[in-house]
């Protein structure tokens, strides 16, 4: 089944005592300060956050496996979003317009099976993604005006392209 949320209270949201979703997990139009999915393990299809105008946080710490896409887009106010127990994306990874957004905790992603692809991510200051190993397409980070570092030091394969673009600050890159 899908799990949509548009929380249009301004309570946090706690629903950690959802463990699966097998279908697809959207999250859109929500004014809650935070939303606890911190028990969440699989997503059968892709995860959607986007359009969010007073959503602070998101711990979906707990989740390991994403079957299809991951889109992070146009969150006016998200600032963190707690991915850390994240291993594994079948298809693809966009962050886009999260004015902001300062960061993503990948610290256990391993793969994504098609893209990765962020972009106009204004404050965030790094992406770091320790564990990546492995992205089947493309590797794109363009018109981040605030991004000083990428990590991704067991990084040894990337399927297509790995471009780096319109981020004037960017000072450090760490690959394989």
């Amino acid at each position: 089944d899908n799990l949509y949320i548009n929380a249009g209270g301004s309570d946090p949201v706690d629903l950690s005592c959802i463990t699966e979703v097998t279908g697809a997990m959207e999250i859109e139009s929500s004014n809650a300060p935070s939303i606890d999915l911190s028990s969440v393990g699989s997503v059968g299809d892709d995860v959607q956050i986007h359009d969010n105008g007073e959503l602070a946080t998101i711990d979906l710490s707990a989740l390991d496996t994403i079957d299809a896409y991951l889109q992070v887009e146009d969150n006016d106010d998200l600032y963190d979003l707690d991915l850390s127990g994240l291993t594994d994306i079948g298809s693809r990874l966009k962050v886009h317009a999260n004015s902001d957004l300062t960061s993503i905790d990948f610290s256990s992603l391993i793969e994504v099976g098609d893209y990765i692809l962020y972009t106009d991510n204004p404050v965030m200051e790094a992406i770091s993604m320790p564990a990546l190993e492995s992205v089947e397409g493309y590797f794109e980070v363009e018109s981040n005006s605030g991004m000083e570092t990428i990590e991704a030091p067991s990084l040894t394969e990337v399927g297509n392209t790995f471009k780096l673009n319109g981020m004037d600050v960017l000072h450090t890159v760490s690959l394989d």
